[in-house]
């Protein structure tokens, strides 16, 4: 029985192996944070602001395919054909989803009121990557979390409001782009990638 669960968290965090959904996480969440600092100007015409708004919507929702064509084309020719084990439906998903919307209503009343929005950021980062690299068994995740916990508190005391939430937003992006190009870096050398 040990070994089932040793191989099926192996085999779950050998999604993760190569960096590629980290360097698409992070890259998305940057984009969207420097559009959502251009969205805070005044002066943008209606025309511009829809346009922002439409790219902004368009990489959130594209990032999961990014992902996939990413592996695809990339990572699955060198490791073969992989998909993550997981179970269709659990209790743990619902209450997954739950707490996210939960931390996603106090992230909202934290920005509207300008003061703590740094709260429910931090906790928003912490529980998804701590409990993501528990699941998928993928330290470097757990890390991450802690890390982009830290950092919403420190910008809070160098911006306010809206500012504070998307500089904290941009950093956290690159912190994960980083850590993604890292692991990628790491991968091709294991795997004598070429590109």
């Amino acid at each position: 029985m040990k070994d089932v669960k040793k191989l099926t968290m192996r085999s779950r965090s050998m999604w993760w192996i190569d960096g590629v959904a980290e360097i698409v996480t992070g890259t998305i969440l940057v984009i969207s944070s420097v559009i959502a600092l251009l969205l805070s100007y005044q002066n943008l015409s209606k025309t511009y602001r829809s346009i922002l708004v439409a790219i902004q919507i368009g990489i959130i929702f594209a990032g999961p395919y990014i992902i996939r064509w990413l592996k695809a084309k990339y990572i699955q020719p060198v490791t073969g054909y992989f998909k993550p084990v997981t179970r269709k439906s659990s209790p743990g998903k619902i209450i997954y989803m739950l707490i996210i919307a939960v931390l996603g209503i106090l992230f909202a009343f934290a920005v509207i009121s300008g003061s703590i929005w740094w709260v429910p950021v931090s906790l928003i980062s912490l529980f998804v990557l701590v409990f993501t690299g528990l699941y998928w068994n993928v330290r470097r995740l757990v890390y991450l979390g802690i890390i982009e916990a830290i950092l919403p508190p420190i910008i809070s005391l160098l911006y306010r409001g809206d500012h504070g939430v998307v500089v904290s937003l941009i950093l956290m992006g690159i912190v994960i782009l980083v850590s993604g190009v890292v692991t990628y870096i790491r991968f091709k050398k294991e795997f004598n990638v070429d590109g």
